[in-house]
């Protein structure tokens, strides 16, 4: 496999950013990983969907970091 899959990295609280992830490693965490983003105790959507760090990634794919919440 051969070129890149642009997607676009969301983090609440820290901007979007639309990234090039070579295609034959295309996941999550590579994702995070170029766009400069921390995983660590987050949770991660893809499309709105629950994902986690080693789901894969296609063309036009939204990835959301969201913060977890504590509360009581």
């Amino acid at each position: 496999m051969q070129g890149s899959v642009a997607v676009t990295l969301m983090s609440y609280g820290e901007g979007r950013r639309r990234l090039e992830v070579p295609a034959a490693t295309a996941t999550v965490d590579d994702a995070v990983r170029l766009g400069g983003f921390d995983i660590e105790g987050r949770r991660v959507a893809v499309n709105g969907r629950q994902a986690s760090g080693g789901s894969p990634l296609v063309e036009g794919d939204v990835v959301t970091l969201v913060p977890r919440v504590m509360g009581g």
